[in-house]
């Protein structure tokens, strides 16, 4: 059997190949009674795609518009099964009105030679598998982005010998239609931006312990706005994280075992009011 691939569309507009898909189908809860089971309302997964880095433009401004609730915050996916071997379409799924519920940013290292690549968990209204055949052009795939290329700033910080920055997800509420075949998914209440959790050596962690002490330790504010950007193979910015209003609550050292190769490091954790999402 020949491998297959995964072309996602949004909109109609072909939009990248997919590194995995999961979920996405109908189920219902088993509903229990002494001496009776049924099954309840008909119910939709949650949609998982993974996606390599740099995004497409549509995949892009989808995930902008969603961090920032700006526009409408739906889109009509469909997920394409192509046979590599003959370029033709063998399946297709479609998902109507699809809401982007979580982004998730993999975790980036200086020393990591990953390939790194973007979680997306959507809430769609539906799921409907149709029939497709023909040829279909797949379109070219980015030069993937290695998770060691990233530039942390933060006014007044030391970024340059930050070494690790933790996976984070962003997460947007969704309301979930259950047994309504007609009714579509809504975000409710305010997107949900993490806490950051970076390590960088204990020699560079001066400025950090400083912002610690003259915030935390003293109950007095002291909030920043920084970028993390994502660099290509040329050290060309091709991807930004707006972080606003970024806070410290805590600076402590990181686990050390007898015998470590690295020097002792230091673990900075960060709150953000705000992350944006920029590309290009």
């Amino acid at each position: 059997m020949s491998d297959g691939a995964k072309l996602l569309e949004i909109d109609g507009v072909k939009s990248g190949v997919l590194q995995s898909v999961a979920g996405g189908s109908g189920f219902a809860d088993v509903i229990e009674q002494p001496g009776n089971k049924q099954a309840g309302p008909l119910q939709w997964e949650d949609l998982k795609l993974q996606l390599g880095l740099p995004l497409a433009d549509p995949v892009a401004t989808w995930v902008q518009a969603a961090w920032a609730r700006q526009g409408p915050p739906s889109r009509n996916l469909t997920v394409i099964t192509v046979d590599l071997a003959t370029q033709n379409a063998i399946g297709r799924r479609d998902f109507p009105n699809a809401i982007i519920t979580e982004t998730t940013v993999p975790t980036m290292n200086t020393a990591a030679k990953d390939l790194g690549k973007l979680m997306l968990r959507i809430v769609p209204q539906s799921s409907r598998p149709t029939k497709m055949t023909g040829r279909v052009e797949l379109p070219l795939s980015p030069r993937g982005w290695l998770v060691s290329s990233f530039r942390l700033d933060l006014p007044g910080l030391d970024c340059t010998k930050v070494r690790q920055i933790d996976s984070f997800t962003i997460v947007q509420p969704v309301g979930r239609p259950v047994g309504d075949p007609v009714a579509a998914p809504a975000p409710v209440g305010p997107v949900r931006f993490p806490n950051l959790t970076i390590t960088l050596p204990e020699s560079a962690a001066a400025t950090w312990q400083a912002w610690f002490d003259g915030s935390v330790g003293s109950g007095k504010s002291d909030e920043k706005t920084g970028t993390l950007a994502l660099l290509d193979a040329a050290a060309q910015e091709f991807a930004r994280i707006g972080l606003f209003n970024a806070g410290i609550f805590r600076v402590a050292p990181a686990t050390w075992n007898a015998g470590a190769v690295a020097p002792p490091s230091v673990v900075a954790g960060l709150y953000c009011e705000r992350m944006d999402f920029t590309f290009g």
